[in-house]
């Protein structure tokens, strides 16, 4: 063996210290070429990365020394907070106790054992390898500390809370439904070029909601009823002659490992099958018909993975397509990567194998990941991405790293205009990944870096689906639910769901189209909107069937021909609207400051927030309730005040959530038409600032906070808005109707042209930084103070806020 170096490695841990043999060689250039059989006999486990290869062998130090007696032996240690990429895959004695370079270990996972917890696997997981950030209960970790400590089970805990042991309890509907990630589990890998590796894929298990559901599943299972279903639906296919595109799938599938043909000897295995059916997708080259699975039979039976779920506003966007977009658009240079058959590049652990199986041309495959069909599998997919980007995190070049984290941990008054240059942020939503960084070098080190974390952990990134940068000229992508343009600007996309053609019939003497109320609903509700640049077209949608709905029509009535027609030209404005920049803002300085517009007309309010460059952020346009259709105008527009500040709280949680560093804090400048309620809520805030001025303190509590006038009896949610402004150190200034953005989405009208390019906003802005306190308003004496004396009048107390 032609050897370079023999290298000692010695792994210390506060409970245990490992001692480990390697050897490194520049190339695989062997006076023997070693079998299969030599290797396991050996012991050997190879690893060929970009600049060397390792041979990890189990064998004496005098035998080593030996077969490599012209090589000076050299040792080192690795402690847990150092790692190199060279040790990598090389630190877990499980891999050495069940020979992991034997065929069978790569597709089958026979004992617990042979599934690596994530803190032996990797010497420091907790900081730099797989483990996300705050995450510190996950089983792996709990597991590892089990092992290395030798504590019971009963006995462990986790920052003074017990943990529960690895295996869920089950029996009872009160189940603990959290994702269970139980390890990394050695398998075949293919990469994009068909080459076969090794892989170690995130491992996890089923969250049952009861032992009795579960037995109760499996008893249902009938092979023989499932090879009658599939037998007719072959012959369905090949009457339609879909039967070749179809099995393409499938033979893709097994040749990606994602599904693994059973033997008979495994058939009374078998715990459940899954029932699939042909989905047309005409507009895909590759599968032009695929499977779905249909997972319904497991509702009820299996968990969603995600614990108590916050059904809040706020946790609904956090868990949607936001923070992603977000990512997308905060950074200069910004990738897309999708991940090929993302849900079944996971491994079911060996308890769940054959729960999730299916049958097709008479052949049982089982599933090696959690079936997309399967309510757990999202939150799998989901737990198993996070640690995927912490992985390519930890692989990031040095300097990059030591940037992120001087940027993450918010030291000192301002951030290293180099720090920001290198910052790289990756944010996963389901099968896609956001890649952002403000230079195109952080770029491309970000996407190397996720890259060969994919290849160690069994992630394929199609390269035919990755975009980096905009389309070329005349071309546009689809990113999130939104068309991103050659010139980096975006714009919603149109609705998947047409109108039907119209028709005119006679019913019951009157003249209608033939689309129902309930159609054109379904086709308002299908315009996708992620970020309210459209919201005042879709309202103005609500508002036209809100009327056809008042005449007393039934959800299954037809509705009138002039109906049809206005639905039709508002899905044409729709498409028409005018797009959005994709980037925020050149730098993320530049988001110190946010603008905040609120507006309200009878029947609606608006919110928008615009950058200071005057680029869109995000919009809102709301239906007011019935209960508050006979509010007065001037309480409708403080409504929407509330609305658009709770809009930008929302907005700038999911910022801090992800890509804005700590020491960017964004402040608010609310803008508002009313003046009446832009008086009452400037000095509102003077009071509070005086307040807190007295109290010499910037933080103040609720209690301490006195308005200057505590006989008036401000409606709560006037005090809510100013509280709010207060406490974001914001501003509250005047605006004209004619020119507020907010006024568009409160009428449901289009907007005149975009918003950076309105040259009457610019003058408008400009001249409110230059008299922030509004003075320039006061056309007539003594008009602030006979708005004070009025405030009774306009404001009575509302006993449903």
């Amino acid at each position: 063996m032609m050897c370079e170096e023999v290298i000692q490695v010695l792994v210390c841990t506060p409970h245990k210290s490992v001692s480990i043999w390697l050897l490194v060689a520049a190339d695989l250039s062997c006076e023997v070429i070693l079998g299969m059989q030599a290797l396991r006999s050996l012991a050997l486990l190879l690893y060929l990365g970009n600049d060397e290869i390792l041979l990890r062998a189990a064998l004496s130090p005098e035998t080593v020394k030996g077969v490599v007696s012209t090589v000076a032996a050299v040792e080192t240690g690795v402690t847990e907070s150092v790692q190199s990429d060279a040790f990598f895959e090389l630190c877990s004695p499980n891999v050495a106790s069940c020979d992991p370079l034997d065929c069978n270990v790569l597709n089958e996972v026979s004992c617990p054992s042979r599934s690596i917890r994530e803190r032996v696997y990797d010497v420091d997981a907790a900081e730099l390898g797989d483990e996300p950030s705050g995450d510190n209960s996950s089983e792996a970790v709990v597991a590892s500390r089990r092992e290395l400590s030798g504590n019971e089970p009963e006995n462990d805990t986790e920052n003074g809370i017990p943990v529960s042991p690895l295996v869920e309890t089950e029996g009872t509907l009160d189940f603990d439904n959290r994702t269970l990630f139980r390890g990394l589990t050695p398998s075949q890998h293919f990469d994009v070029n068909g080459v076969s590796g090794i892989a170690f894929r995130y491992t996890y298990g089923v969250p049952w909601a009861s032992s009795g559901l579960k037995n109760a599943l499996a008893s249902s299972c009938s092979l023989c009823q499932s090879f009658d279903k599939d037998r007719r639906l072959v012959q369905r296919l090949v009457r339609s002659g879909l039967l070749p595109d179809y099995s393409a799938v499938f033979e893709r599938y097994e040749s990606i490992g994602a599904i693994v043909r059973l033997q008979p000897g495994e058939y009374p295995l078998v715990a459940s099958i899954i029932d699939h059916f042909p989905v047309l997708n005409p507009s895909s080259k590759s599968s032009p018909v695929r499977p779905v699975l249909n997972g319904l039979h497991y509702k009820g039976v299996i968990g969603s993975g995600q614990g108590q779920l916050d059904r809040s506003a706020l946790a609904r966007s956090k868990r949607g397509v936001l923070p992603a977009l977000f990512t997308f658009r905060a950074f200069p240079y910004v990738g897309i990567l999708d991940l090929e058959c993302a849900f079944y590049m996971l491994e079911n652990d060996p308890q769940c194998r054959y729960w999730f199986c299916l049958v097709w041309q008479s052949e049982v495959y089982r599933l090696r990941g959690p079936p997309m069909g399967s309510p757990h599998s999202p939150a799998c997919l989901n737990d198993a991405l996070k640690r995927l980007v912490t992985l390519a995190e930890h692989k990031l070049p040095g300097h990059i790293k030591a940037a992120l984290l001087r940027i993450r941990e918010g030291k000192g008054s301002a951030i290293d205009a180099r720090d920001l240059l290198s910052y790289v942020f990756m944010k996963p939503y389901m099968d896609d990944i956001v890649m952002g960084s403000n230079s195109r070098v952080g770029l491309e080190s970000g996407l190397e870096a996720f890259l060969r974390a994919c290849v160690v952990r069994g992630f394929i990134s199609q390269e035919r689906k990755r975009q980096l940068g905009p389309p070329p000229p005349g071309k546009e992508s689809h990113v999130l639910g939104l068309d991103w343009f050659s010139n980096d600007r975006l714009r919603a996309q149109k609705a998947d769901l047409p109108l039907p053609p119209l028709e005119i019939v006679e019913v019951d003497g009157k003249t209608v189209s033939n689309v129902t109320c309930r159609d054109i609903l379904a086709v308002i509700n299908s315009h996708f909107d992620p970020l309210g640049s459209h919201s005042n077209i879709l309202l103005a949608m609500r508002c036209t069937l809100r009327s056809e709905i008042s005449k007393g029509l039934e959800w299954d009535d037809f509705v009138s021909v002039s109906t049809y027609r206005e639905i039709e030209r508002l899905m044409q404005s729709f498409i028409d609207a005018p797009t959005i920049p994709r980037l925020l803002a050149p730098s993320l300085e530049d988001l110190r400051e946010v603008y905040l517009f609120a507006d309200s007309s009878m029947f609606a309010c608006g919110s928008v927030l615009l950058t200071v460059g005057l680029v869109f952020i995000r919009g809102r346009a709301r239906l007011i309730p019935p209960v508050r259709a006979s509010w007065s105008v001037v309480r409708k527009e403080l409504t929407a005040c509330d609305d658009v500040l709770e809009l930008f709280t929302e907005t700038l949680t999911l910022w801090r959530d992800t890509w804005l560093p700590p020491l960017i804090t964004p402040t608010p400048i609310l803008f508002t038409d009313s003046e009446c309620n832009y008086f009452r809520l400037r000095r509102e805030l003077r009071a509070l600032r005086e307040s807190c001025e007295e109290f010499e303190s910037t933080v103040v509590d609720n209690s301490k906070l006195t308005s200057h006038k505590a006989t008036l009896q401000l409606p709560a949610y006037e005090r809510k808005v100013a509280l709010a402004l207060f406490r974001g150190g914001g501003e509250v200034r005047h605006i004209s109707g004619e020119i507020n953005p907010a006024d568009p989405y409160s009428r449901g009208l289009p907007v005149r042209c975009p918003f950076e390019e309105d040259e009457a906003l610019k003058i408008a802005i400009d001249v409110k930084k230059g008299h922030p306190t509004g003075e320039v308003l006061c056309a007539v004496p003594g008009e602030e103070a006979a708005v004070e004396e009025d405030d009774e009048l306009i404001y009575e107390p509302d006993p449903q806020l």
